[in-house]
C-alpha cells in the first residue's frame, strides 16, 4: 500500500515526459505488488504492458524481466501452456546475459508452474537449482525470487523432508534478524507440512497457528490460501471435520476470489475428502452459491 502510490506517480511523470524505455522497470515492480496484493487482473495488465514495452525497446535484459512477470503472473491464473513459454523465453534470455538474479526467478515461475500441475517431481528439478543459486548469491530477501516457499512444498509431497527442512531453516536464517511475516508464514507453514509428514498433527497444527499469526502482518492473500489449505488438511487428517471443512472453504474462496483455478481445485479436492455432509442451517457462501448455481445449470465440472 506504501509502494503503490509511489510508482504509480513515477509512471505518471516518465508517460508526461514520453519516456517510455524508462516505465519498464517501474511497471515491472508495480504488476509484482498487485500480484501479491491479490489485484491479479490489474498485473495482468501491468505485466502485458511491461513486456510490450520492453520488446519495443529491445534490449535483452529488459525482455527477460518482463518476460519472468508476464509468466509469473499468468501461472498463477493458471495459463500454465502460456506461462512455461514466457518463464523458459524469459530463462534463456537471462542465462545467455549472465543474469543470475533473473535466471533464477525465471527458474521460480517454471518450478511453480509444475507444482501447480501437481508435478512436485519436475518442480523440484528447477526449484532445487534455483534455492541453492539463492544460497550462493545471499540473498536476504527471499520473497522476491518466488521460489522458496514452493521448494518446501514440492520436497514435502516427495516426501524429502531433510531436504525441505534444509531450505527452511535457510527461510528461518534469513528471516529472523528482520522478523519479517512472509519468512515466518513460510518457514511456519513449511514446518507444519513437515510435521503433518511424520505423523506428528499436533506439532503441525501448533506451526499451522504461528503461519496464521504471521499473515495477519502480510497482505498477501494467495499465500494465506495456501496456508488455510494445509491447515484444512492436517484437521481433516486428525478427524476434525468441522475445523476442516471450515479452514479449506476458506481457501477455497480466497483462490476462487483471486481467480486461481488449479488451486481452487486443490482445496475442493481436500472438501472433497472429508466424509460426511457439511452441517445445514446455514447460509450458502458466495463461493457455495456460485458453485450450486452452475451445478444447477448443467455444468459438470
Amino acid at each position: 500500500d506504501e509502494a503503490r502510490p509511489l510508482l504509480q506517480a513515477e509512471i505518471a511523470r516518465l508517460e508526461l515526459a514520453g519516456n517510455e524505455g524508462w516505465q519498464i522497470g517501474t511497471c515491472f515492480r508495480l504488476a509484482d505488488i498487485e500480484l501479491r496484493a491479490g489485484n491479479w487482473a490489474e498485473a495482468a495488465r501491468l505485466a502485458t504492458r511491461t513486456l510490450s514495452l520492453a520488446l519495443a525497446g529491445g534490449i535483452a535484459q529488459e525482455q527477460s524481466i518482463a518476460l519472468m512477470i508476464q509468466g509469473l503472473v499468468q501461472a498463477h491464473l493458471g495459463r500454465l501452456d502460456e506461462a512455461h513459454d514466457f518463464a523458459t523465453r524469459a530463462h534463456a534470455l537471462a542465462d545467455a546475459g549472465g543474469d543470475r538474479t533473473y535466471a533464477v526467478r525465471s527458474l521460480g515461475v517454471l518450478g511453480f508452474i509444475e507444482l501447480s500441475r501437481g508435478n512436485a517431481a519436475a518442480a523440484r528439478e528447477y526449484l532445487s537449482p534455483a534455492t541453492a543459486e539463492l544460497r550462493s548469491i545471499g540473498i536476504g530477501e527471499l520473497s522476491v525470487s518466488q521460489v522458496v516457499q514452493n521448494e518446501i512444498e514440492a520436497l514435502v509431497m516427495l516426501g524429502l523432508l531433510e531436504e525441505a527442512e534444509e531450505t527452511i531453516a535457510l527461510v528461518e536464517e534469513k528471516g529472523g534478524p528482520t522478523r519479517r511475516a512472509w519468512h515466518e508464514a513460510v518457514a511456519h507453514r513449511g514446518r507444519a507440512l513437515v510435521a503433518a509428514s511424520r505423523g506428528d498433527l499436533d506439532l503441525a497444527k501448533g506451526h499451522i497457528e504461528g503461519a496464521l499469526a504471521a499473515h495477519v502482518r502480510l497482505p498477501q492473500p494467495f499465500e494465506l490460501g495456501r496456508t488455510l489449505l494445509a491447515q484444512g488438511s492436517i484437521e481433516r487428517r486428525s478427524k476434525q471435520r468441522k475445523t476442516a471443512r471450515d479452514a479449506l472453504t476458506q481457501a477455497l474462496e480466497v483462490f476462487d476470489t483471486l481467480g486461481a483455478p488449479l488451486w481452487a481445485e486443490k482445496a475442493a479436492a481436500e472438501l472433497a475428502r472429508i466424509p460426511g455432509r457439511a452441517p445445514g442451517g446455514g447460509e450458502l457462501t458466495e463461493t457455495q452459491r456460485r458453485i450450486a448455481e452452475l451445478v444447477v445449470a448443467g455444468h459438470s465440472n
